[in-house]
């Protein structure tokens, strides 16, 4: 029973030995693995710091590639508009612009490559090396305890070994002794004295045998709780260590990839953005540009001299314009007005470049050496009377503006005016769409000439208002000869409409039930004017072909106070006869109006009949006349009916 015992104890004794024998190199080829992962990520350490050196040099001669191409100093590189400016402005450029707008793009591409090498530097390449660092000082630390484990496990199997082989012998011998006592026993004629020699030797070596059993007993006791301290708790630990920095070491390379990933996306987007802004002011390249600019430069053209047609670069608004040109006529006294083809071309600046207003050019044909006319469509100074009084209203109104004119008032659809000071022009657009564009580089320079107000100025102030104003003239009363009569309608000074010629006389009144409506009224509009004619007159900035005239001025104010019920209702009339440098008018009958009546004579102070005489008499040549008596001034009936739209901001920019 013993010696199976002690065959099993062997049989597993060499599995410990094979154990012993076989994890220590499953242990190294874990060690050399991970040792092989670490050479991985020190060869990504070398390419990305190698990546980002060679960034960083292509930025440096991207740079020196620039400022030697470009010849701007690097001072006033910043005051150059931008290339989203330019994409965003929708402007025409040139080809200079265009290759500054090139050479913008290399020099913001350098800055961004420098910038990209060094955040790779900052958050790829340094974080590799800590990692590197790290995982390598960890590595270490763990592969060397394994292996002094590993040492002590096989120092500890090396004594057992020679426990066993002491054993062993101490066996044999304990064997070959009971043997021999076997055999003296069974041979007969043996002395009692061999007998008992033989038996104490065998006593002996069975009591060394016991001694060399527990020794043996103890170390292999002692290496099996090695052993399996060692395999079943230490080396698993040891390697289920080295597994987390494994996947520590894969989890920061990918997060650190990611990041080069993330570096390279946004690179890439900006360098997307640039190019797509560079197409697209590429796109506006107008070669006629170039072709002025070469033509501007061959004419020599300075400050202060008229510039040819092609000279002019940049306008706001350029083309075909019919203008509306009083001209006196031969067969009657009344002015007769001549419409002419003109090449129109709306400057928003001079052409030097110096401050000053914008200017309108009215050439023959655009190939015109200098400009037939030039309106200056910038601030006046307010109007004076002629006793020296300055009107308050007029001055609110001192910037050019334009308004629509009525197809009314010459039979032509398209047509709108222009008043800058004291001179009025009247234009037809050759389309619609011709006036609609026209109109709005009009627009886009009045705004830009106003002041602009915060929003605690506009509260103070009042708030913006959409103002429209519905007229409908119906009929008059009272004329005291058989004529045509003709309604003109004003708001301030300026001519809106008017009405057909209407038959009338002290039998017959003459009616037109003519329905104007004037959308968006400006604030500083303070009146309406309807000024009554008993012939068909070619009105051009109050040009009058009739001796006698009606007047009838209502302040807006009392319209737009009132409520939005319709208004229909009689107004009666003022006279005004026309002189030759004088003006003479009879007030107007009581209309209930009597508190706007100091609006009424800053009207008449404002609109002079006198200046409209002068050129009366100028076109026809005749001499002043006397002022006729009226019995009773006309009255004609008028509906009107307003709206207003106040604009107010929304609520999340109110409390701003």
């Amino acid at each position: 029973g013993q010696d199976a015992l002690r065959t099993a104890d062997g049989f597993a004794m060499a599995r410990h030995v094979y154990a012993a024998q076989t994890l220590p190199s499953e242990f190294e080829s874990i060690s050399q693995y991970s040792a092989s992962k670490l050479e991985e990520v020190e060869r990504i350490h070398v390419f990305m710091r190698k990546l980002q050196q060679i960034e960083a040099d292509y930025a440096k001669e991207l740079t020196k590639l620039t400022d030697k191409t470009w010849a701007v100093e690097a001072s006033k590189r910043d005051s150059i508009t931008s290339m989203s400016e330019r994409s965003e402005a929708q402007e025409a450029v040139t080809l200079r612009t265009a290759w500054e707008c090139v050479l913008q793009e290399v020099k913001t591409r350098a800055t961004a490559i420098d910038t990209r090498a060094k955040t790779l530097s900052i958050e790829v390449v340094q974080p590799i090396v800590e990692v590197m660092k790290e995982l390598e000082k960890m590595q270490r630390a763990l592969t060397a305890e394994g292996r002094l484990r590993l040492k002590e496990l096989h120092e500890s199997h090396s004594a057992l070994r020679k426990v066993q082989l002491l054993y062993q012998l101490e066996k044999d011998s304990t064997d070959e002794a009971e043997a021999k006592l076997k055999r003296a026993r069974n041979l007969p004629g043996r002395k009692e004295k061999e007998l008992k020699r033989l038996s104490e030797r065998y006593d002996a070596a069975s009591k060394r045998l016991s001694s060399a059993e527990e020794v043996l007993n103890r170390h292999e006791t002692s290496c099996q709780q090695d052993q399996h301290e060692l395999f079943q708790k230490a080396l698993p630990e040891t390697v289920n260590k080295l597994r987390d920095e494994e996947v520590r070491r894969v989890t920061k390379m990918f997060n650190l990839m990611l990041t080069y990933h993330g570096l390279e996306k946004e690179y890439t987007e900006g360098v997307n953005e640039r190019l797509c802004r560079l197409g697209e002011v590429l796109r506006l390249g107008d070669v006629d540009l170039d072709v002025q600019e070469f033509m501007a430069a061959a004419q020599h053209v300075k400050a202060g001299s008229q510039p040819s047609c092609i000279a002019l670069i940049n306008p706001a608004a350029k083309g075909r314009l019919v203008v509306a040109n009083v001209a006196p006529s031969k067969s009657s006294s009344a002015p007769v007005v001549k419409w002419q083809q003109r090449h129109c071309v709306l400057m928003p600046r001079r052409l030097d470049g110096a401050a000053a207003p914008p200017s309108l050019y009215l050439f023959k044909a655009e190939n015109s050496a200098s400009p037939l006319k030039v309106i200056k469509l910038g601030d006046s100074s307010s109007d004076e009377d002629e006793h020296g009084h300055e009107d308050a209203a007029r001055g609110q109104r001192c910037r050019a503006h334009t308004y629509r004119v009525h197809v009314s008032v010459y039979n032509k659809a398209n047509c709108f005016g222009l008043r800058s000071g004291s001179e009025v022009l009247h234009f037809q657009a050759l389309n619609e769409n011709e006036f609609v564009t026209w109109l709005g580089a009009f627009a886009t320079l009045e705004e830009q000439a106003s002041p602009s107000m915060n929003l605690a100025a506009l509260s103070s102030h009042g708030y913006p208002t959409l103002r429209t104003l519905e007229v409908t003239v119906i009929d008059a009363r009272g004329v005291t000869r058989d004529s045509e009569y003709t309604c003109h309608v004003y708001l301030d000074s300026d001519l809106y409409a008017r009405t057909p010629p209407s038959r009338g006389s002290s039998e017959v009144n003459p009616a037109w039930s003519s329905h104007f409506i004037f959308h968006d009224v400006a604030k500083d509009i303070v009146e309406l004017r309807l000024v009554l004619t008993s012939k068909l007159a070619a009105i051009v900035d109050w040009v009058l072909d009739s001796e006698k005239e009606w007047v009838l001025c209502l302040p807006l104010r009392d319209i737009f106070d009132g409520d939005g019920a319709p208004l229909e209702q009689w107004h009666q009339l003022g006279t005004s006869f026309i002189n030759s440098g004088s003006d003479t008018r009879d007030e107007p009958a009581d209309t209930g109006r009597q508190a706007n009546a100091s609006l009424r004579a800053q009207a008449r102070r404002r609109n002079s009949v006198s200046t409209a005489g002068a050129r009366l008499s100028r076109y026809s040549g005749q001499t002043a006349r006397s002022s006729p008596t009226i019995a009773a001034p006309p009255s004609v009936r008028l509906r009107l009916r307003k709206d207003v739209m106040r604009l107010r901001p929304v609520a999340m920019y109110a409390d701003m």
